[in-house]
């Protein structure tokens, strides 16, 4: 879990609201002390095998070899996600199918959206939008899951 998950949405909304939206000093404490005190769940820690930078990257001009290091730096760490059944569920649910069905039960789904929907609840804002509000949080254990099926399917 993210336990800035509920702050990031927000954020996403204020911002989306006012294009001038600026993160206040206590806003930003308060994301601080959510993101090292609160609940996370499992965590992974995955330590990859030494890496050899492509010796086809020293033949590009110089910005292209900092764009293509940083592409094959975010293919080996999406490759390594260690996904949880809601990143699938979260994903299925991000795209309204089932392409990652078999990785997560549903059960595990209905878990996934009773805990998006109580996180949009936290969410104090005069304006809430809601459906905005779970589609941004949707969205944020979507990603790892969309990010590691690109990496792993995608040639640079």
């Amino acid at each position: 879990f993210d336990p800035c998950d509920f702050l990031k949405a927000r954020e996403a909304q204020l911002k989306r609201d006012d294009p001038h939206y600026v993160k206040s000093p206590k806003d930003d404490f308060l994301s601080m002390k959510t993101g090292l005190m609160g609940y996370k769940g499992t965590v992974s820690l995955q330590i990859a095998p030494e890496w050899q930078i492509p010796e086809s990257v020293d033949a590009l001009p110089r910005a292209a070899q900092a764009e293509t290091l940083a592409k094959l730096l975010d293919r080996e760490i999406h490759s390594r996600y260690r996904l949880l059944p809601m990143n699938y569920a979260a994903a299925d649910l991000l795209e309204d199918g089932n392409r990652f069905a078999e990785h997560y039960s549903a059960n595990d789904r209905t878990r996934f959206l009773q805990y998006v929907e109580q996180q949009v609840q936290r969410i104090d804002l005069e304006h809430r939008d809601d459906d905005f509000l779970r589609t941004r949080i949707i969205e944020m254990y979507a990603n790892p899951t969309l990010n590691q099926d690109k990496a792993l399917h995608s040639e640079l």
